[in-house]
């Protein structure tokens, strides 16, 4: 492939050059896709077992636009469905590090946040398709 034929996309951080870019946002389209899929696959009640939530279309678009939101710089998350209906997006550093956030139909943002001996959980939302400067800022803190 023709390095003309990709996106290229400026990020807000600087190496040794003056820029840092990102070729595509395939990551990204690939979260939506996986998204899709776990929709697909928890459409019903019970889905998880015995008391499970099904994911509800408003879920799934809320969940859709957050994927867009996320930051150039950021990394697309590993997708899931919750038992209670929700979707959560996890980034997982490995040994105490960890961002998981799940999102509601009304768009709150439920996250648990452990960086070493650093641990958090809170709310947020996600209003006007914007991510919470928060989780940006948590989320930065997790790749120093």
């Amino acid at each position: 492939m023709d390095v003309r034929d990709r996106h290229v996309w400026v990020t807000r951080g600087l190496d040794s050059h003056g820029v840092v870019v990102s070729l595509q946002r395939q990551d990204i389209e690939d979260a939506q896709r996986a998204l899709r899929t776990i929709y697909s696959e928890a459409l019903d009640h019970d889905w998880a077992g015995p008391g499970s939530n099904a994911v509800h279309l408003l879920t799934l678009e809320m969940a859709q636009r957050f994927l867009s939101a996320l930051p150039r710089g950021m990394e697309a998350p590993e997708v899931n469905a919750d038992p209670d209906g929700e979707v959560s997006f996890d980034w997982d550093y490995g040994r105490d590090r960890l961002l998981a956030v799940s999102i509601s139909l009304s768009g709150r943002l439920s996250f648990i946040y452990r960086n070493r001996s650093v641990r958090m959980r809170d709310t947020l939302w996600f209003t006007d398709d914007q991510i919470p400067d928060e989780l940006v800022g948590l989320y930065q803190n997790l790749k120093r």
